[in-house]
């Protein structure tokens, strides 16, 4: 069984990308990528090639699928997280957001 320990401190190993390779990863399934917003510590894990295509586990990043605007009150960096939450749904095929269920994303 393939396991992934994600360690909010243990961010040490980067490609020129600004992207976090998952420790023990044997591909690129499994990206780690710092997303800004909610808080300045936030991140998101990538996973390509599930049965789903590719998902991501955004937390906080995106409240619930039907978050409108209402993230913007609880968000640190508003301008920030606005330009990651396009940039996760430009890759995601389904999204597990900080609360709610999974939702598909309509592309």
């Amino acid at each position: 069984m393939n396991e992934v320990h994600v360690i909010q401190q243990g961010y040490s190993l980067t490609d020129s990308n600004g992207k976090y390779r998952a420790t023990g990863s044997k591909s690129d399934q499994v990206v780690i990528l710092p997303t800004v917003g909610h808080t300045s510590e936030d991140i998101s894990v990538v996973v390509h090639n599930t049965q789903y295509g590719t998902v991501v586990i955004a937390g906080d990043l995106f409240e619930c699928e039907n978050d409108e605007d209402s993230w913007k009150d609880v968000s640190q960096f508003p301008d920030k997280q606005a330009q990651n939450r396009d940039s996760v749904l430009q890759v995601a095929d389904w999204i597990v957001p900080g609360h709610g269920a999974m939702f598909k994303v309509k592309k």
